[in-house]
């Protein structure tokens, strides 16, 4: 994000999303409170965000600073409120909570986030035209490994993946694990995957295909499937690299091509100030919460 809003859309509500000449980030409806113009038009200005028709100039709460036109003495602008939820910046991407303020949940640091020898980055993010719950069960679905991912498009990780695994599904404090073991050769193959409820997915390497030992892995990336509607979901990640004598060992296996967006070469990474849309969650607080926290970019 630079000097041109962003207009987005979770769980079927239109937003815009800025950085002030701060700083600071804001995350507004859309259509100005005044006659309803659409806020992607507004000028970004030291301290929040002008409306392109009337100058009326919102803060990154919500609150409204300016009201051009109005007598010196008005205080209306002071009993104005614009909606708008609390943002936070981590490791180059931007956090949302979008459920009641009374409600709002600490910011979920998992033990993968902050790991000696190992970097996080924001990866690509992907649109998906399903629902975010399909994208949910992909995540603790092994088996489409093998034959999506291997057998039926040709080895997009590696030609290990096309045995079918022995599988094994684990209830967990915040969700569900999935076990899947291989044997190759004289050694036993064992990936693990976790799924953190409501929308969050921490899924293994696929640069290993079970040749070399291995005492403990790490996952490549922890991803957020982030509802844009009922038929549409963007997810965002961290991509993880491993630290070897200060140079990056990349954990996720080269793929020429995302087949989600045909003939786009796939971005294993790529810097923050692409984001411009949501990925959910303060762990998304809970969507039994009101569908509370959200992500963005």
């Amino acid at each position: 994000m630079k000097d041109l809003p962003k207009k987005i859309r979770v769980m079927g509500e239109d937003l815009v999303l800025f950085r002030d000449g701060g700083g600071k980030t804001g995350l507004l409806a859309l259509h100005c409170s005044h006659r309803g113009t659409s806020l992607e038009y507004g000028l970004v200005s030291e301290r929040g965000i002008r409306c392109c028709y009337h100058g009326w100039l919102y803060d990154v709460d919500g609150k409204v600073l300016e009201i051009p036109g109005q007598p010196v003495t008005s205080t209306y602008q002071d009993r104005l409120y614009h909606p708008a939820y609390p943002t936070l910046g981590y490791k180059g991407m931007v956090f949302a909570y979008m459920g009641p303020r009374d409600k709002k949940p600490p910011f979920p640091i998992f033990d993968t986030f902050e790991l000696p020898d190992y970097e996080i980055v924001p990866r690509k993010p992907n649109f998906l035209p399903c629902n975010w719950v399909q994208n949910k069960e992909n995540q603790m679905d092994p088996i489409h490994l093998s034959f999506l991912h291997t057998i039926v498009s040709g080895a997009q990780f590696n030609e290990g993946f096309a045995a079918v695994p022995e599988m094994e599904w684990i209830p967990t404090p915040i969700g569900m694990a999935y076990i899947a073991t291989r044997r190759v050769g004289e050694n036993i193959w064992v990936r693990m995957a976790d799924s953190i409820m409501p929308n969050i997915a921490q899924v293994p390497a696929t640069t290993e295909d079970g040749t070399q030992a291995k005492i403990f892995g790490r996952p490549e990336a922890t991803n957020w499937a982030v509802p844009i509607s009922d038929t549409e979901t963007m997810v965002f990640a961290f991509k993880r690299y491993r630290i070897v004598d200060g140079k990056r060992v990349d954990l996720s296996a080269p793929r020429p091509f995302d087949t989600r967006s045909s003939a786009t070469r796939y971005d294993s990474g790529a810097p923050p100030s692409v984001f411009a849309a949501i990925s959910c969650s303060f762990l998304m607080a809970s969507l039994a919460a009101a569908c509370a926290a959200r992500v963005i970019a």
